[in-house]
């Protein structure tokens, strides 16, 4: 690591007391408002799908609903396209649909089922029937649970987007970052990407020095005064296998980024590094800048990048 004066304002004067500041400085989980719920993706997704949700409305409490169903599908076949989100599945893959007919029996006997093409025979209609009242969804159309579908799948599409908190810690501290390289921009006359790809850096600056890295994508590039610096940002909540490599990748590209006359900071954060501590030292001792948020307000990026100087 480069010991910097953002590292001796604070005290730090050597490598043992930088990694101890930086390994006791990892903050607890912080989160952007849309973390618990993405209310307008959840919105738009239903809004995508309202008019064929109106037509299923009319199915509900039909005495004879598999007839009204069978009609339905004869009428406005592209329904089908609504039908796995009723059961919180997006997958328009046929192997999604790949079930079982014969539970507890050998051999399995397999049966794929097509919820994506709208059915064109009759024969195809009968398979999504069956599909349909198999799974038990014919159910909500008599049973009086459901009054509304399109007001359920609203609620399908808010329990799915939950799926995605786990991403979304990360995308905060990208905006953090983002905000300070702003802040710093109202004073410095220097220009940056986000998600520079090799061909955005190529084109943006004319530069081909990214090209054949490790990393196919860093979250930022950085231009001054014609040297080009590489951000990569990621936050982890939790431990897990993924972090080890994440540190070996990054340590493997060292070399060739300097040979490259070009400069590599790594901004990361999370309680996920308490059980990663090794790893952790391996990537703070062998790359030059490892900084974490606490390390952001004292100056390093800003003298990481070469913008002091």
């Amino acid at each position: 690591m480069k010991l910097l004066d953002a590292h001796r304002q604070a005290g730090l004067f050597d490598e043992p007391a930088a990694f101890e500041f930086l390994k006791s400085g990892f903050q607890e989980n912080f989160r952007h408002w849309d973390f618990y719920v993405d209310w307008g993706k959840a919105r738009t997704n239903r809004d995508e799908l309202e008019v064929d949700l109106n037509l299923l409305n009319s199915l509900l409490g039909k005495e004879n609903v598999a007839d009204a169903f069978r009609g339905l599908l004869r009428s406005y076949p592209h329904v089908i396209r609504v039908i796995p989100i009723l059961f919180a599945t997006r997958s328009d893959n046929a192997e999604q649909f790949r079930m079982i007919m014969n539970p507890g029996e050998f051999p399995p006997r397999i049966n794929d089922y097509d919820l994506a093409t709208p059915p064109s025979s009759e024969a195809e209609i009968e398979q999504v029937l069956d599909f349909v009242r198999r799974c038990g969804l014919l159910e909500i159309f008599t049973d009086s649970s459901v009054r509304n579908l399109v007001d359920y799948v609203f609620g399908v599409e808010v329990g799915m987007d939950t799926h995605t908190r786990k991403n979304r810690s990360g995308k905060t501290m990208e905006d953090v970052v983002e905000s300070k390289l702003l802040s710093l921009q109202r004073d410095l006359d220097f220009e940056y990407l986000t998600q520079a790809t090799r061909v955005k850096v190529k084109k943006a600056w004319g530069l081909t020095t990214i090209d054949g890295l490790n990393v196919k994508k860093f979250d930022f590039a950085v231009l001054y005064r014609g040297k080009t610096s590489l951000i990569e940002v990621n936050y982890y909540a939790a431990g897990g296998s993924k972090l080890s490599p994440v540190v070996g990748n990054f340590v493997g590209m060292k070399d060739e980024v300097n040979r490259r006359g070009m400069r590599f900071v790594w901004v990361t954060d999370g309680l996920g590094w308490g059980s990663e501590l090794v790893s952790l030292e391996r990537g703070f001792r062998e790359l030059d800048h490892v900084f974490n948020l606490r390390l952001l307000e004292l100056g390093a990026l800003e003298e990481a990048l070469g913008l002091t100087s």
